[in-house]
């Protein structure tokens, strides 16, 4: 088994989705795995992480499977900062 993992597009937060270039990137990321074997997606479910999977979703012919404990972890201070995040 092989795991795959993608990150959801250039996000919206604010309304937890896509932004026309996010739509650009999860087409994109589809298209690279379409030919990957992939029989099953699994998803954060929030808006951005299930918009992403959905477009592999469609090409290949799935569904895609909310996952609640895929959703992001708060890491406090040191939220967003590259440096910390990446060690």
């Amino acid at each position: 088994m092989r795991i795959i993992l993608v990150r959801h597009g250039h996000p919206d937060y604010a309304n937890d989705c896509l932004t026309p270039l996010g739509k650009v990137h999860a087409a994109a990321a589809a298209q690279r795995l379409k030919d990957e074997g992939i029989q099953k997606i699994f998803s954060s479910t929030c808006g951005r992480a299930m918009e992403t999977a959905q477009h592999t979703a469609d090409l290949l012919g799935l569904t895609v499977e909310g996952m609640d404990c895929f959703r992001e972890i708060n890491w406090g201070s040191a939220d967003g900062d590259p440096i910390a995040l990446n060690g």
